[in-house]
């Protein structure tokens, strides 16, 4: 994956993922906008099979940086809880051998 602002100026970017389809893309644009602070956030993608993503975001304070920032320590947060669901399963499957 490579990642290429296309846009910013103010309280908006535009970036350019290469190499991903929609999950990843979705998922940024879903934690962008938990943040009260993100205006807008989404992302488009020309064709399903040729071009590549760009994420859309506009703050309404502060800087589109620190929301992507924010955003991606929220995804880490979505996993962190998703890997301790997966230790307890494997936890709770043991202890009823």
């Amino acid at each position: 994956m490579k990642l290429k602002v296309q846009e910013e100026k103010g309280n908006e970017l535009i970036i350019e993922i290469e190499g991903e389809e929609h999950s990843f893309p979705a998922l940024v644009a879903w934690a962008l906008l938990q943040d009260p602070n993100v205006e807008f956030a989404v992302y488009d993608k020309e064709h399903p099979l040729v071009g590549n993503a760009k994420l859309y975001v506009k703050t309404k304070r502060g800087s589109p940086w620190n929301a992507l920032k924010k955003a991606v320590s929220t995804i880490e947060n979505e996993f962190d809880e998703l890997l301790k669901l997966t230790e307890e399963k494997k936890t709770t499957k043991k202890k009823k051998k």
